[in-house]
């Protein structure tokens, strides 16, 4: 049957007197397709349809609910939504999204109802709704304006059953990855909620353990927006306490390959859309060849330097020295015998050639040692446009790095 079938099927049962019934007296799976096709009437404008359905619907279970709830016990994520339960979340959403606040309050109280079930699928799914209104806190009706969307009362109430989800979740890693997304532009967090946040989606309650990596992941631009950019926003407040975090977060990064690159493209990422927090974040930058690096955090390391070689020529060369250094010393190590990758050495041996050559000859012989040790490195026949430009006197001292360099086939392309 297809879906166009259910709208009628749904527009036929409401013209009945017992249409709740009726509704009701359906299959499991035609429960489902009638939310679907209430949230399109929802869309439209029929919001108080989406209520009624909500609310008829709001205890409706199957087997499937508690398939998903072992599932994130074990940590297994669910990547579908074939629950009712569920598919309401998504239609309180779809709800919200109309901005009639009038029924705000009874959204909010279908929500809540959803976050207490012991059912940790459910409390999931409440999370994507909620995150609606958490991400309106400050929304105001009119550019301009005092008139906020969302009433004071009802702010705190949400703010609270934020913090609520965080804490009572927070032995639940795969129920977090969506809370987390709660407090993506609920940013005026005092001191005290912003570490209660970054320690809860960080470690695990006996703070012995760093979360799962696809939890960390998406909590890493908070550890940096608190250190460094809240207090820009939002004052008083002091950053010392999360600047410790991030050195102590990178310390235990180290281990965890994966968290450690994401820190590392989260910094990249930053320094990429503004370039003038470069200054600012470099202390973070530097803290990283304290430590081991895997091949994807170097890759990562690797496209920062590119990235800010321009603004900053000092600073990246000398970061990019480091990172040669720190390959060589043997604390960067292979991820599953991968191949270690190095890319756009080409630009950043032209950039240091122009701006400072005296590194050059010392850069090569790093080089040559790390493509020894098997790695790939890209752009380095430059080397050989440089050998060529060097003073006649000067060219015996490249001639043994340039030739092991440029004549092997598998190290440079032309």
């Amino acid at each position: 049957m297809y879906s166009t079938d259910y709208k009628k099927i749904l527009i036929n049962i409401l013209e009945n007197e017992d249409a709740d019934k009726s509704l009701m007296d359906l299959s499991y799976h035609e429960k489902i397709e009638i939310v679907w096709e209430t949230a399109k009437l929802v869309k439209d404008g029929d919001i108080l349809l989406g209520l009624r359905i909500a609310n008829l619907y709001k205890d409706v279970t199957d087997e499937f609910d508690n398939q998903y709830h072992e599932m994130i016990v074990k940590g297994e994520e669910p990547r579908i939504i074939t629950t009712v339960r569920g598919a309401i979340c998504w239609l309180l959403k779809d709800i919200i999204a109309n901005f009639d606040t009038s029924i705000y309050d009874e959204v909010f109280n279908l929500i809540e109802y959803f976050s207490r079930s012991e059912n940790l699928y459910i409390r999931q799914q409440a999370a994507v709704p909620l995150g609606m209104f958490s991400g309106n806190l400050r929304a105001v009706k009119t550019e301009g304006s005092n008139d906020y969307i969302i009433d004071e009362e009802l702010k705190v109430k949400v703010r609270s059953l934020v913090f609520r989800m965080l804490i009572e979740n927070c032995n639940y890693p795969r129920v977090l990855q969506f809370v987390i997304h709660d407090f993506d532009r609920m940013r005026d967090l005092n001191e005290k909620e912003a570490l209660l946040l970054l320690n809860t989606v960080f470690y695990t309650s006996d703070e012995l353990e760093l979360q799962p990596e696809y939890l960390t992941k998406g909590a890493a631009p908070f550890a940096l927006y608190y250190a460094e950019f809240r207090k820009d926003h939002y004052t008083p407040f002091a950053p010392e306490k999360f600047i410790d975090f991030i050195y102590e977060l990178i310390k235990n990064s180290s281990n965890h390959e994966y968290l450690l690159a994401t820190l590392i493209w989260n910094i990249w990422r930053t320094i990429k859309e503004e370039k003038t927090t470069f200054p600012r974040l470099i202390k973070y930058i530097n803290k990283f060849f304290d430590y081991q690096m895997d091949n994807d955090a170097i890759s990562q390391m690797l496209f920062l330097i590119e990235n800010s070689i321009d603004e900053y020529p000092a600073e990246s060369i000398d970061l990019f020295v480091k990172l040669t250094e720190k390959i060589l010393e043997g604390s960067a190590r292979r991820k599953d015998n991968n191949q270690l990758i190095l890319f756009s050495v080409g630009k950043l041996l032209n950039k240091i050639n122009l701006t400072r050559p005296e590194l050059i000859l010392d850069l090569a012989k790093n080089l040559i040692q790390i493509k020894r040790k098997g790695a790939y490195i890209d752009g380095i026949s430059i080397l050989r446009e440089i050998y060529k430009k060097l003073p006649l006197e000067q060219q015996p001292f490249y001639d043994s790095i340039i030739t092991e360099l440029i004549d092997d086939e598998g190290l440079a392309n032309g």
